[in-house]
């Protein structure tokens, strides 16, 4: 059981659990400016289509403020060419502008109401959400929910 006062702070370590090396903040790939234009472009065609207002059915009013990845965004080398190209997840189809709370409804446990991408909506460019309950994400996945 965890007190209110702890509630939002950062977890800190000490001693052996502390990490002896230091890790890059953001890989050198991404921080070029051919990446930069590319991700900023994906960013701006979600921004145009919303409208800058929430995107889901349930906060059709509600400005939006951030921009959820329905899939954990990956990146890596084209099997096919082998060039580094934006990752497949990192596309306009698999963002959402969303408000806050609807940014809180995507990362909910399960067991109180989850949203997730449900079907594509070609007319929209963009998937469809719903929020599913379960005791967790693999009855969730058992049950064909996610």
């Amino acid at each position: 059981m965890t007190s209110s006062k702890y509630r939002g702070r950062p977890l800190t370590r000490s001693g052996a659990l502390r990490a002896t090396k230091r890790m890059r903040a953001v890989s050198r790939k991404r921080r070029s400016a051919a990446w930069k234009t590319a991700y900023d472009a994906e960013y701006a065609a979600v921004d145009a289509r919303s409208g800058n207002l929430c995107e889901l059915a349930d906060h059709p009013r509600h400005p939006g403020v951030d921009r959820n990845h329905l899939f954990k965004p990956r990146t890596g080398s084209c099997e096919r060419c082998g060039v580094d190209h934006l990752g497949p997840h990192h596309r306009r189809e698999n963002i959402l502008k969303v408000c806050r709370a609807g940014h809180r409804e995507f990362e909910r446990a399960f067991a109180k109401g989850r949203r997730v991408p449900t079907t594509f909506n070609a007319a929209l460019g963009r998937y469809e959400t719903a929020i599913i309950y379960a005791a967790d994400k693999f009855v969730a996945r058992a049950t064909g929910a996610v």
